[in-house]
């Protein structure tokens, strides 16, 4: 069994067909294999494998949407809606 060290908190663990992709709290998308994308300004909000199951798409705090994949190891698409903001905040649990 392999371990796995990040600086950040994990949002989603998943596996596409070459081996554990990992989202993380502070943007970025990291697989097993070593390579690491920046994904997003803010954590991973959602992640998902990519139809063609090559990498993730995933959704941040930022409000783009990204498709990351291991042999390009950088942001393939971003797609962001004009004028949208981040998602909003909830206040802290009392």
């Amino acid at each position: 069994m392999s371990q796995f060290s990040f600086d950040a908190q994990p949002t989603a663990a998943l596996f596409d067909h070459q081996g554990a992709v990992f989202a993380l709290g502070d943007g970025a998308v990291r697989f097993a294999s070593g390579e690491r994308v920046d994904a997003h300004d803010g954590p991973v909000l959602s992640a998902a494998i990519h139809p063609s199951g090559e990498g993730v798409v995933t959704g941040g705090d930022d409000g783009k949407l990204v498709w990351s994949r291991r042999e390009d190891a950088g942001q393939l698409a971003a797609a962001k809606a004009p004028g949208s903001t981040p998602w909003p905040h909830r206040p802290p649990l009392a």
